[in-house]
């Protein structure tokens, strides 16, 4: 497993002088972590998700990026040195990156962030407190579960 730093200055590496938001951080980070549950079920990074008012959040990585507010982070977080991946891995992060990264944050916010979703059933679920853990059990099984609905609908040509 990584430090959730380290993955987003992997993924500030991959998309050079542009950058990303805080934003598009925590929610690139995310998705490649909510695709390696599902997909390999072990988790990317080291740091549990919690769930804040606007979505699934690692406070070390919000902490680590949130004076650039709603601007982009154009330079690695210090101390943070971008991960080695296995293969799998590295595939996937790559495909996160190339299909999700240049959605605008606040559109990316919205895609983990719905009704029903592992942040959402963490958040307004029973036994809530002030910044709950979202289980990783629930975000493989949600996420599980959305790819293999993918994988069964009919291919168009």
């Amino acid at each position: 497993m990584h430090d959730a730093r380290s993955v987003a200055n992997d993924l500030l590496r991959r998309a050079g002088p542009a950058g990303f938001t805080p934003v598009q951080l925590q929610n690139l980070v995310y998705f490649a972590y909510a695709g390696l549950l599902a997909i390999h079920h072990r988790p990317l990074v080291r740091q549990e998700y919690q769930a804040w008012r606007f979505g699934p959040v690692i406070p070390d990585l919000y902490h680590s990026v949130r004076q650039h507010g709603a601007n982009t982070v154009s330079y690695a977080i210090p101390g943070f040195d971008c991960p080695e991946y296995d293969a799998d891995t590295e595939q996937l992060v790559s495909h996160i990156c190339d299909r999700w990264g240049r959605w605008p944050g606040a559109r990316l916010a919205f895609l983990p962030a719905g009704y029903g979703l592992p942040w959402w059933r963490t958040y307004y679920g029973p036994g809530q407190n002030d910044q709950p853990t979202i289980p990783n059990a629930l975000i493989e099984r949600y996420y599980r579960r959305a790819l293999e609905k993918i994988n069964a609908e009919p291919q168009s040509d």
